[in-house]
Parts: C-alpha cells; sequence; structure tokens
C-alpha cells in the first residue's frame, strides 16, 4: 500500500502540474478516490467494502489518501465490481476530459474470473458484468488499468471486449506486514 499510495501521490501531482499549464492559478483537475476490499472484510473493525472521495481538489485527496489502511483479504478474489459501480457514479461533468487510473492484485468475484471458492456466481451484491461495462462504456473514459500480478489476467481479456484498457504490470514489492487492498 505505501508503494501504491507513493505512486498516487506522483500522478495527483503530475496531473495538477499538467492541468495548470493550461490555465495558471487555476485549479482545474479535480481527483475521486474509490478504495475497495472484499465482502466479509466490512465486518472488521474500521472496515469496509468500499469507501470513497467524491471529485475534489489534489489536497484534499491526498489527505483522503493517506487514511486508507489495508486490511482483510480472505481469498484472491475482490470486489471489484462494487469497486467499480462507485467509480460510475461518482460526479462526472460531461464536458471534462475523464481519466480512470485502477491499481489491483485480485479479480473480480465469480469462477468467470477464475477459481472463486466463496462466491463462484459473481459478486454477492448482485453486480452484474453488464452493469459495470457498459456504464463505464459510456463515460468515455481513459482507463490505465494497473495491475500487480497476473490474477488478473483473465479480468483484463474480458474488459478490453468492451472497452479501451491500457493495461500496465507493476513491479511493487509488498511490505511483508501489509495486506493488499484495491485503490481506484
Amino acid at each position: 500500500m505505501k508503494s501504491i499510495k507513493e505512486l498516487m501521490r506522483k500522478i495527483i501531482k503530475d496531473g495538477e502540474n499538467f492541468a495548470k499549464s493550461f490555465e495558471k492559478g487555476k485549479d482545474l483537475l479535480k481527483v475521486g478516490i474509490v478504495a475497495y476490499r472484499d465482502h466479509g472484510d466490512e465486518k472488521e473493525k474500521d472496515s469496509y467494502v468500499t469507501i470513497k472521495q467524491d471529485f475534489t481538489d489534489g489536497n484534499t485527496s491526498r489527505k483522503f489518501l493517506a487514511e486508507l489502511t489495508a486490511k482483510g483479504g480472505l481469498d484472491k478474489a475482490e470486489a471489484v465490481f462494487d469497486g467499480l459501480n462507485e467509480v460510475i457514479n461518482l460526479s462526472w461533468r460531461q464536458e471534462s476530459s475523464k481519466f480512470l487510473v485502477h491499481f489491483i492484485d485480485g479479480p473480480p468475484h465469480g469462477n468467470a474470473y477464475g477459481p472463486d471458492e466463496r462466491y463462484p456466481n459473481g459478486c454477492p451484491c448482485n453486480i452484474l458484468d453488464d452493469d459495470i461495462f457498459y456504464p463505464m462504456r459510456d463515460l468515455n473514459l481513459k482507463y490505465s488499468l494497473l495491475k500487480l500480478n497476473d490474477d488478473v489476467d483473465v479480468m483484463c481479456e474480458s474488459f478490453l471486449e468492451f472497452f479501451d484498457v491500457d493495461v500496465i504490470k507493476l513491479d511493487i514489492e509488498y511490505d511483508k506486514n501489509e495486506k493488499k487492498t484495491q485503490v481506484y
């Protein structure tokens, strides 16, 4: 999580600098953050399936990011569709350029994306592929998926059938005392 947070802070800062090159002194960049874990993890103290911060300035986003911690993770599959559903429902402005940077280390629930012992039929909230794929495509966003391992390859192939996704393999070392989580 520490390495991912550092990379996210850098992405936010680079975005701010790029946006300021268009109109000096104007805060044109708005950042939204969605973090997700897994179903069942929300039963732990201070836990959640998803948590979000709607679009705001970079400083507020960095503060929100600093408070995120990794917890849970009983299996490989995660609440990916729950997280993407939150992304779809952020307050996207129609006229804005839209970018989604998705850090991921586990596939969505359902055997369609790999063996899933806990939820083989998919998301326990009944969020289906179509509930995610079509609205995401309609947002017309630039989607970069930064995968931390190969556990999400089947998911990436499926996503590519519906919309353009830049898939990038990251080589980030996990702290042996830290659990994994996903962040958008």
